[in-house]
């Protein structure tokens, strides 16, 4: 999966959830203003119910986000494991000595 999917699916699916839980809420406070809609009642519930798949999607979608943020922070804890506890990359204090420069 690459890193564009989970941000593009958590915008659209975010998207689908305002757009069909306020139509959910159009239909349900006022059907009048959605012409041709023959049983308001039934439509608002099939808004409600694709708006929980959306959002559903979304969770999904964060929850993949985070694991995706987790997992490059781990793998650059992993890259700096040489590193001692003063920040030093493993160098050795006398290391200009063993190529023959310095004292």
């Amino acid at each position: 999966m690459g890193m564009i999917t989970p941000p593009c699916c958590a915008i659209f699916s975010l998207a689908g959830v305002v757009f069909l839980g306020i139509m959910g809420l159009v239909l349900d406070s006022s059907p009048i203003y959605v012409k041709g809609v023959p049983d308001p009642e039934a439509s608002r519930d099939t808004c409600y119910k694709g708006a929980g798949l959306y959002g559903a999607t979304f969770l999904i979608s964060v929850a993949l986000l985070i694991k995706e943020k987790v997992k490059r922070k781990d793998s650059l804890d992993d890259d700096y494991a040489g590193f001692g506890d003063d920040g030093k990359a493993g160098l050795i204090s006398n290391r200009t000595g063993a190529y023959g420069y310095g004292s």
